[in-house]
């Protein structure tokens, strides 16, 4: 072992090349490979065990060497550590804790969804009645505007004498009547204000019949929405009797739940114009057959349904189930029928 260590003053002889003869063999330079080998080696596993510095590292921190050192610094760690996990599960409560807030807020009660339901259905009510009016409104502009056109279209020389007309004629017109049924010598003007009170009194009545199609509508709608109806039994567990005042407690009311259909639930809901009555049946009764004797609606329904075809049946069955009433042999002869009535 002793024979392949190397100095240092080796290294340089060798390397000036001064070591010659018999010292210089092989032995030499392998000794001197392996040196080199194992310094660089343990320079890799130096650099590799060398802790990565961070950025917020304290120069003048102590590198703790013995043992207490080494357990005091563990301790600190451990701290840390600690505090760092605190601040983590705060933080965690409080991002929980907001999104617990939030969903509180968007969550709301039946009842106050209720509430909005029905002033959605009431403000979409209003709302088609406003537009309704508005419909009407500008129905009634055009036709105004059409009259104008048509007073419009009159010649000057006409509407001159018209004129004329007014002026010597102011005093008859008050007593002449609002429809005249003259013939050939109409005037314009009495054409325009007869189609205008035409107009007027139209309208009136149909303001008034729209109003009495909503109010009837709005009633139908309360009577065969759902409700409950409480009815007050005088005398169950009090008096009761002339001037005696019945009080309404839980022993003494009757509450009956009367079934209906929601006002969301109607067919006619977004339809103004229309009432659908919901208690009348789908099929009248005088439409509804009767089912056979010794058959149930399931039983019935079942053959039915059955298949007749070849492929789905024996030949036996489908000759069966396809065979008529009447039987003929060939070469006899078929008597005619003759309706006999009851």
């Amino acid at each position: 072992m002793t024979d392949n260590k190397i100095s240092i003053a080796d290294l340089l002889q060798l390397d000036k090349g001064q070591i010659t003869g018999e010292s210089h063999d092989a032995s030499i330079t392998d000794g001197i490979y392996a040196v080199v080998r194992e310094e660089m080696f343990m320079a890799m596993e130096q650099a590799k065990r060398k802790p990565k510095s961070s950025i917020g590292e304290n120069f003048y921190e102590i590198i703790p060497k013995t043992a207490l050192e080494k357990m005091m610094s563990r301790v600190l760690d451990n701290e840390k550590m600690i505090d760092i996990e605190k601040l983590k599960y705060e933080k965690n409560f409080k991002d929980e804790f907001d999104r617990k807030m939030k969903r509180i807020k968007r969550i709301k009660s039946k009842a106050y969804r209720k509430i909005r339901r029905m002033k959605k259905l009431a403000n979409e009510l209003h709302e088609s009645i406003d537009t309704q009016n508005k419909c009407q409104e500008s129905d009634a502009h055009e036709k105004s505007h059409d009259v104008q056109k048509r007073s419009s279209r009159v010649p000057d020389a006409l509407l001159k004498e018209i004129d004329v007309e007014k002026e010597n004629n102011e005093t008859e017109r008050n007593d002449t009547p609002i429809f005249s049924f003259g013939g050939e010598h109409e005037s314009t003007d009495n054409m325009c204000k007869q189609e205008e009170l035409v107009r007027l009194a139209f309208k009136e009545s149909e303001d008034g019949n729209e109003n009495e199609f909503v109010n009837e509508k709005q009633q139908i709608v309360n009577e065969e929405a759902p409700r409950i109806e409480e009815t007050v039994l005088p005398g169950w567990g009090d008096w009761a009797g002339p001037g005696i005042e019945v009080v309404k407690t839980e022993y003494n009311t009757v509450r009956n739940v009367i079934e209906g259909v929601k006002y969301c639930n109607r067919k006619d809901f977004n339809k103004s114009h229309v009432i659908i009555n919901e208690k009348s049946q789908c099929i009248d009764k005088k439409f509804m057959a009767q089912l056979p004797f010794g058959y149930t609606e399931k039983d019935y329904e079942q053959k039915i349904d059955m298949c007749v075809s070849k492929e789905k049946n024996t030949l036996r069955v489908f000759r069966k189930l396809v065979k008529s009433r009447s039987t003929n042999t060939n070469g006899e002869a078929i008597k005619p029928f003759h309706y006999v009535p009851e």
